[in-house]
């Protein structure tokens, strides 16, 4: 319903003043902003690329409502999987707003934790950790310790440090944002997505743990969002990957099954979370031995994410190591090898030293020298 009121405005706007003004731009920069809540990307993309070229055009590159139309033509382009080139209009955004605006200005906070998420989407964990903890820096000096945007940053925070392997200043960011959410708003989905991602940080050192916090994630989804959401069969997924973990097979299976079917209606074919779910369906053929399945499923994870992701991402990594494992407990070592490096060199570039998952691609690494003799 709202569409046609800011089409019909443009209209004799543009006629008024030939389209050239910033008022113009306002009305373009608002229609974008439905457009992308729409989920129309390609039109929200045009529509901003204009609002920003009349804001540039009419008051200079580096002025903040210039500066504010590339931070969200950047959002954008994060929601539409371009994450490079959202990565340089943010930075672009960030660099424009620098003196140019007062303390205090949330454009400055989400331009910041808009960038952490999309620096953790190109797996650049060390740079998404650092601007995701000026973001709630930010924010807490404009709202207080306790706001919704805190939670959520702190939420987005900490699957950049986990998947930088610190897992304890994840759990330290997640305790933080239950507290607030517990605090202010009890009944908000979001405190699924806290408790899985606790399950996440907990599963290495603390299975059961782990599983008790996925379990609430589970429930919390289903009685907030329901039981076909989306958010729901994502938490799901991670509830059965640690099924399988445990050994629990026959209860992970199930739990891959029913949250598959929800994916599978709510996403498009080629989402790259059917090529998770194909890796963590290898995970379970290889852990129930059946490993020509197990090799099947990586290589087309392995394809799907390199194509969503790039080469050097991390979930590239882990199908890696997937993959070269069962090709080695096949027999095919010269393969696994090279599979296997390639997993160790992209963690040693994204991971701490200790980190857990960067020992896991070294040990299988070197079961295959060892078996190379």
């Amino acid at each position: 319903a709202a569409e046609p009121l800011f089409t019909s405005a443009l209209a004799p706007q543009r006629e008024a003043t030939g389209g050239r003004d910033t008022t113009t731009a306002t009305y373009l920069r608002r229609l974008g902003f439905l457009l992308y809540d729409l989920g129309r990307f390609p039109e929200a993309d045009s529509v901003t690329q204009e609002s920003y070229r009349l804001y540039r055009d009419q008051l200079g590159e580096r002025d903040p409502a210039t500066a504010e139309a590339r931070a969200n033509r950047g959002v954008l382009l994060q929601a539409m999987g371009e994450s490079e080139t959202a990565a340089t209009e943010l930075e672009a955004a960030l660099d424009a707003y620098e003196g140019r605006l007062p303390a205090g200005d949330e454009r400055t906070a989400n331009a910041l934790a808009n960038l952490a998420n999309t620096y953790a989407q190109l797996g650049r964990l060390d740079d998404a950790v650092a601007a995701g903890e000026r973001a709630r820096d930010e924010y807490r000096a404009l709202y207080g310790p306790d706001h919704l945007r805190i939670a959520f940053t702190l939420i987005n925070l900490s699957i950049a440090q986990m998947n930088s392997g610190a897992a304890e200043a994840a759990l330290a960011s997640l305790g933080e944002s239950q507290r607030i959410l517990e605090t202010i708003a009890p009944a908000h989905p979001v405190l699924a997505n806290v408790a899985v991602s606790q399950g996440n940080a907990l599963r290495r050192s603390d299975p059961d743990a782990a599983l008790a916090r996925y379990a609430v994630g589970v429930s919390h989804a289903r009685s907030t969002l329901g039981e076909a959401h989306p958010t729901t069969a994502q938490i799901m997924l991670a509830q059965a990957s640690h099924l399988q973990q445990i050994g629990r097979l026959r209860e992970s299976a199930e739990r891959f099954d029913e949250a598959e079917a929800i994916v599978r209606e709510a996403f498009p074919p080629d989402h790259w979370i059917l090529d998770q779910i194909g890796a963590n369906r290898a995970s379970l053929a290889r852990s129930a031995g059946r490993m020509a399945e197990a090799e099947r499923l990586y290589r087309g994870s392995l394809a799907g994410y390199r194509e969503a992701f790039g080469d050097d991402h991390p979930r590239v990594a882990t199908s890696l190591v997937g993959r070269g494992g069962t090709l080695a407990e096949r027999g095919t070592v010269d393969e696994a090898e090279t599979l296997l490096r390639e997993a160790v060199s992209i963690r040693e570039s994204a991971l701490d030293a200790d980190a857990p998952e960067l020992a896991e691609a070294r040990a299988e690494l070197g079961a295959v020298l060892l078996a190379q003799g």
